[in-house]
């Protein structure tokens, strides 16, 4: 984080990583998001839905909660975190213990209904390449598409 200014690493930097909402956004920082930094078992795949869902986001398909219900869901998953992992610098990016569940949210956001059964079903980011399909026709006819 030595890249950022001295200012942003004091709003973003604790001693065990950067917490962000949705893993993307921190809620004092309202231009700058961040993908693709969560640790998971399919990082390309998380990488880009989160793509995806900024550009719903920015394209106005997706509101944000208000600030605080963006700072408590991290000070939720903070807890969480804090209580099931050890200390490790990044842990606020390890994400392996939840990782459906991170898909299923940015999904759910975007509207997208994906009939997942993760204990039957092999897990490959192709079980996910609906989602591209459906995403550029929801938005169809708009700007900044992928």
């Amino acid at each position: 984080w030595d890249f950022f200014s001295k200012e942003l690493q004091d709003i973003l930097v604790e001693d065990d990583g950067v917490w962000l909402y949705k893993e993307m956004l921190h809620p004092d920082l309202k231009n700058l998001a961040f993908c693709g930094r969560a640790s998971t078992f399919c990082s390309p795949l998380h990488a880009s839905l989160q793509s995806l869902w900024l550009l719903d986001h920015y394209n106005g398909n997706i509101q944000l909660p208000s600030q605080q219900v963006m700072i408590d869901e991290i000070d939720q998953m903070r807890v969480f975190k804090r209580s099931v992992s050890h200390w490790v610098p990044q842990r606020s990016a390890a994400a392996q213990k939840y990782f459906y569940q991170l898909l299923d949210g940015l999904l759910t956001d975007m509207g997208f209904c994906y009939k997942r059964q993760p204990l039957m079903e092999q897990f490959s980011a192709l079980a996910y390449a609906p989602v591209l399909e459906y995403f550029n026709q929801k938005c169809s006819g708009k700007r900044n598409l992928v």
